[in-house]
């Protein structure tokens, strides 16, 4: 029988910082800046993440929202979360104010990770 928390998509790559560990995962080009990702340390951020939000007191089920842009911290936030069995609830980060409260409000989050202002 799996694990319902460890059978999720916050594993996805997994099997492939097993095997291959130092190939890139993920090309990110935040501010115009080239940053290479490898399987392994996507894989090991993710576990940081999950264990850091397990840490700061959300249990699975929680709901946490994610307003990070186009980079590779989000997708280690996303799979880290998952991973804690905590809900990522990914929000745009171009709606206004009073959207993304609604948005919060109405998913039920109890916790939020968000990209800092420039």
């Amino acid at each position: 029988m799996s694990d319902p928390v460890s059978d999720n998509l916050g594993y996805f790559c997994r099997a492939a910082a097993s095997s291959f560990s130092d190939r890139v995962a993920l090309i990110d080009l935040w501010a115009g800046r080239e940053r290479l990702l490898t399987y392994g340390k996507l894989d090991e951020r993710a576990n940081r993440v999950g264990s850091m939000l397990r840490s700061l007191g959300l249990h699975a089920g929680d709901r946490l929202a994610l307003l990070i842009g186009n980079r590779s911290e989000y997708v280690e936030v996303f799979f880290g979360a998952m991973r804690a069995g905590i809900v990522p609830v990914p929000l745009n980060i171009r709606q206004t104010r009073p959207t993304l409260e609604l948005m919060i409000r109405d998913a039920g989050c109890v916790a939020a990770v968000l990209d800092p202002l420039d």
